[in-house]
């Protein structure tokens, strides 16, 4: 397995040189991006953008992990409105060139909301179809769509995950599993076993259940994560691609934090049973 790292780790304020550094220097072997509205990469990227932000990379001795991003939030794929639905493929499908031009392998994806006014069934169909469609780019471009669990009241058991997948029936649209994401309503170790080879990247961070709402994100082992049965289930589906750490940048001693998730991480790898 390797170390990886989301560069949302890191202040927003920091140049992508900055924080390609010191992700090298505290011995990460990859970082994943982020597309946003503004900053180091957007959709507006030109393809001579890409090109020289992934020579950068390289030049710190660094692979991409894959490429993520939040528009989906406000754009999902399951939207009632045909308008905003249309903009979330074509998001797809411009991370997937984007993707495709950096060399990198995979991106994440949020399949959809559910709401007040978005039905259960009416977005498990609509996200489906969409993914089947999307899929054929995907493979066209050897790049991989990772559906991530996220709090979307959507996709909420490894089994409906894992038929959801099956259903869309291709190699290139698989799980990307956030182990911290998962705690406030299931067992990180369950869905990595049922998921099994479905699971394409992971995301790791922690999380207090006493607090049980967005403020219980924290950094590894400040949690309630059972960080020995992850690695248990990781090692029993014989994973051996990236730990990606995706948690908040902290306010004081930047650097250390850096480095300490990459010391955590490594911890994690090691640990198994222990």
């Amino acid at each position: 397995m390797k170390k990886g790292i989301n560069l949302w780790c890191f202040p927003n304020d920091w140049s992508l040189e900055k924080k390609l550094a010191l992700a090298s220097q505290a011995g990460f072997h990859g970082v994943e991006l982020n597309i946003e509205e503004t900053g180091h990469l957007t959709l507006e990227s030109t393809q001579e953008e890409l090109i020289e932000i992934g020579k950068l990379v390289t030049s710190y001795n660094l692979e991409i992990v894959g490429l993520s991003t939040a528009l989906f939030w406000n754009n999902p794929l399951t939207s009632s409105g045909q308008d905003i639905r249309e903009k979330a493929r074509n998001i797809v499908s411009k991370m997937i060139e984007n993707a495709h031009t950096l060399k990198a392998d995979t991106i994440l994806v949020v399949p959809g909301l559910v709401t007040e006014d978005v039905r259960y069934d009416v977005a498990y169909e609509t996200s489906k179809h969409a993914l089947i469609d999307l899929a054929r780019y995907a493979e066209e471009l050897n790049v991989v769509i990772a559906i991530e669990n996220v709090w979307n009241k959507f996709l909420l058991s490894p089994i409906e995950m894992k038929r959801f997948l099956n259903e869309i029936g291709s190699n290139n649209v698989k799980a990307y599993f956030d182990v911290g994401n998962i705690l406030n309503f299931g067992f990180p170790d369950q869905w990595l076993t049922i998921l099994d080879s479905y699971i394409q990247c992971i995301h790791v961070k922690d999380f207090k259940n006493e607090i049980g709402n967005i403020h219980g994100f924290t950094s590894l082992f400040h949690g309630d994560v059972n960080w020995s049965r992850v690695m248990d289930a990781l090692h029993e589906i014989h994973y051996d691609g990236y730990i990606t750490a995706e948690v908040m940048p902290n306010k004081h001693f930047l650097d250390r934090h850096i480095y300490e998730l990459s010391n955590s991480i490594e911890t994690i790898i090691k640990g198994g049973s222990q």
